[in-house]
């Protein structure tokens, strides 16, 4: 009999649980709306395509950017700079901030927006026999507005920008097949910087020494989508009426990583003379420049060479004149460390009527996916004489 009991109390206690287990999932499943694992999917994908919950919830937002701090040494003597070493920003590849938002409104159509904010330059100072011209390094740490524009996407017809942006040649020699980027931009004599000048003290130019690499303007840029590898892109600008178009490709072929671009730009107001020309030294100056860049790396080897040319025709009133630049870098990248890829490269840089060439040997440690430590160093010969410089930093990307 008191065994019968205990089988009798035993099956009532499992009963209720059992009662009260159906209970509450049937009442938590109605919370979810009637079928919990269908619905539970349903808001994992929201919380997956939803990366801000601020504002509106069909927007997702993409924190990204990069710091690129470097020492810098030099050696100027023959220009009466002497020799010193700082800390700098490095303008080969600039520190900034992207914030990204973009909202899919109807299949294959996406808008969107992005605001970039960069900080701080650094230059030379180089004496052009001005009286009471101040020499040295320049470094401004000012935070500025370096791109802000709205987009509409649409995968099968492109994307058209507007706002402060890229143009369609700016920064065409950043295709690389190898990562000396961090440290090295072709067509430019970075991680120099801009040319700095001032007079008692009083800075009156301050023009970043890329006089072939297109810029960043307050324009309408159309991208077209991506066909076997190629991308073509056209842009205004309503500063001056400028305009530009480039054609890019990368892919792979037989075993070679391969890059690829040519670029043409119709500057109205070349910014290499609008400094002087705002002083009453020099009249409002146009100019074109017609850009390629190109790179080839064996896989397997790692061995790769790359490199840019450009011609600048300035369009003088009663004269064109006309100047062209290029820079090619060779070497090797592979994985002789666990932490990452090493690129060791040699590079050659020559501004034909502007009487400039550089040449110097880097080195690149990638250190995981996101930080790149660096050395570089470098011989520019100027006409007048010589300044070596050494230059040894990291990018870390976010």
């Amino acid at each position: 009999m008191e065994t019968k009991y205990k089988i009798a109390t035993a099956a009532i206690a499992i009963g209720v649980a059992m009662c009260g287990y159906a209970y509450f999932a049937e009442a938590h499943a109605a919370d979810l709306g009637g079928n919990c694992c269908s619905d539970l999917e349903e808001r994992i994908a929201e919380l997956e395509a939803t990366t801000a919950r601020k504002g509106n919830r069909k927007v997702s937002v993409v924190v990204a950017g990069q710091i690129n701090k470097a020492l810098f040494y030099y050696d100027a003597d023959d220009f009466d700079l002497g020799s010193d070493t700082h800390v700098i920003e490095n303008g080969a590849s600039e520190t900034f901030v992207a914030i990204t938002g973009a909202a899919q409104f109807r299949p294959g159509w996406t808008a969107g927006y992005s605001l970039e904010i960069g900080q701080g330059q650094t230059g030379i100072a180089l004496d052009l026999g001005l009286s009471g011209l101040d020499g040295g390094v320049a470094t401004d740490n000012d935070v500025y507005t370096r791109q802000s524009f709205a987009f509409v996407k649409s995968d099968d017809l492109g994307t058209v920008s507007l706002g402060l942006q890229s143009m369609a040649t700016d920064d065409l020699s950043q295709q690389n097949v190898a990562r000396t980027g961090a440290a090295s931009k072709r067509l430019t004599a970075q991680p120099i910087g801009g040319v700095s000048l001032s007079i008692l003290g009083i800075e009156l130019i301050d023009v970043p020494l890329e006089p072939f690499n297109g810029r960043k303007a307050n324009s309408v840029k159309y991208t077209s989508p991506t066909w076997q590898g190629f991308a073509a892109s056209a842009a205004w600008s309503s500063d001056d009426d400028s305009w530009d178009a480039a054609l890019t490709y990368v892919g792979e072929q037989a075993g070679f990583q391969i890059v690829g671009a040519v670029g043409y730009y119709d500057d109205k107001n070349n910014d290499i003379v609008e400094s002087l020309g705002n002083l009453g030294i020099l009249p409002e100056i146009g100019s074109t420049t017609l850009t390629v860049n190109g790179g080839v790396k064996h896989v397997a080897t790692g061995l790769f060479a790359q490199g840019t040319w450009a011609r600048l025709d300035f369009d003088v009133p009663g004269n064109n004149t006309e100047t062209d630049a290029y820079h090619g870098q060779a070497g090797i990248e592979a994985r002789f460390f666990n932490v990452g890829q090493t690129t060791l490269y040699g590079e050659y840089s020559e501004w034909s009527d502007l009487d400039l060439k550089f040449y110097g040997v880097g080195l690149n440690q990638q250190l995981g996916d996101a930080v790149d430590a660096y050395v570089l160093l470098r011989r520019y010969e100027l006409d007048g004489g010589d300044i070596d410089t050494a230059l040894g930093g990291m990018r870390v990307r976010f």
